[in-house]
């Protein structure tokens, strides 16, 4: 018979609430249990945003397979280690996800903002997930927070003056 690791307690970062167990979500207020998940620095953020701004395309209305290698190569240019397609979760597969635990999720023209939130949701719950970046070719209004995760939306076609 195997032995049992115990359980450490945790503490909810928002209700405080101290609990036993491999809880997902806290008991008392439904939160994403924080404990393990990487502590992503403002710098590391930053880092990450620079690198997407710097993406130069020569078209508008691309796919999003037409924007990933230049995702990728500018992650690379800045020396930020990255893997493509990473399953974080049940139903979750991200875009990216860096070394430094920031998801990167690249999305087309302008998402439906119902779907695409339930989706940021479900990356927010994964343990290896510390904050979390959109890319989209046009502005959409998100939170700046999604489950106690870090969100930045970098919009291309703010980012290279194209008017939509």
């Amino acid at each position: 018979m195997m032995a049992r690791t115990p359980i450490e307690p945790w503490g909810c970062e928002w209700c405080g609430r101290v609990q036993a167990g491999a809880l997902m979500l806290c008991a008392e207020c439904g939160r994403p249990n924080a404990i393990g998940r990487p502590t992503v620095t403002e710098g590391q953020l930053e880092q990450v945003l620079e690198a997407i701004r710097s993406i130069r395309h020569s078209q508008v209305g691309l796919e999003v397979d037409t924007i990933h290698p230049p995702i990728a190569a500018a992650l690379a240019e800045f020396g930020i280690r990255a893997s493509r397609e990473v399953r974080i979760g049940p139903g979750a597969r991200v875009d990216f996800l860096t070394d430094a635990g920031i998801a990167i999720e690249a999305k087309r023209a302008k998402p439906q903002l119902g779907p695409l939130i339930n989706q940021l949701r479900r990356y927010a719950l994964s343990r290896h997930v510390g904050a979390i970046v959109v890319v989209a070719e046009r502005t959409i209004a998100l939170p700046s927070v999604i489950g106690g995760r870090q969100l930045r939306l970098v919009s291309l076609y703010r980012q290279w003056g194209v008017s939509a």
